[in-house]
């Protein structure tokens, strides 16, 4: 084979692969811990690519672990939308737009529209000190 007819074979390998994700895999988080009051505040959104799309864990702290959840990523662009259902019923719309450093965007829960930026690094979870 030449040249050519290799170079074709590889981008047309290549090309799926790059539109499959644009959202960067991995942990994106503001979680963090006040000794003074005991609370755990922020975010932190996982994402996941599967063979579906891309899937987010969501949660949610606000003075102490509130609510976990799923969703399917919708992403335009450079842009990823989701959003989630609390557990009162009421809906939380995510516009993320996330490189390989941060993740930053808009929440949108009733009338509020708050700016949020979340660094990329292992889970809150997986940084804590074992007992």
């Amino acid at each position: 084979m030449n040249a050519p007819v290799i170079r074709l074979i590889w981008i047309s390998l290549f090309i799926p692969l790059v539109g499959f994700c644009q959202t960067p895999a991995g942990t994106y988080s503001s979680l963090r811990y006040n000794s003074e009051s005991g609370d755990l505040n922020g975010y932190e959104l996982t994402f996941i690519p599967t063979d579906s799309g891309v899937k987010v864990v969501v949660q949610i702290a606000e003075d102490g672990i509130n609510e976990v959840h799923l969703a399917s990523v919708d992403e335009t662009g450079a842009t990823s939308n989701f959003s989630i259902t609390l557990d009162d019923g009421s809906k939380v719309e995510f516009t993320m737009k996330c490189s390989s450093a941060r993740c930053r965007g808009t929440y949108t829960w009733q009338r509020a529209i708050v700016k949020i930026s979340l660094e990329k690094h292992p889970s809150y979870w997986s940084r804590q000190k074992s007992p």
